[in-house]
């Protein structure tokens, strides 16, 4: 159980994984003001309603990954460094 979530963590560490994480940021920040900005119309609104929605689960699917199955079996923080051989 803990190899699997150890995995799971060395994916969330990931550079991809953190670069898409990072694009999922700064389009929930941006995307409402350049909405505003863009001035499209009424009807249009479902559709930042249904990005902003869906990047509020790809958050909260991140957290609850990190938070509870990594923390709570202490493989995230804690990983073993390879060991030392001596000569």
């Amino acid at each position: 159980m803990k190899r699997r979530f150890y995995r799971l963590s060395v994916i969330l560490d990931h550079w991809f994984t953190q670069s898409l994480l990072a694009l999922a940021l700064v389009t929930t920040l941006l995307l409402p003001d350049l909405w505003v900005i863009g001035n499209p119309s009424n009807d249009a609104d479902s559709i930042l309603n249904a990005v902003l929605l869906f990047f509020f689960v790809v958050f909260s699917w991140e957290i609850v990954i990190t938070c509870v199955f990594c923390q709570t079996l202490s493989v995230c923080t804690h990983r073993q460094p390879p060991p030392i051989t001596r000569t």
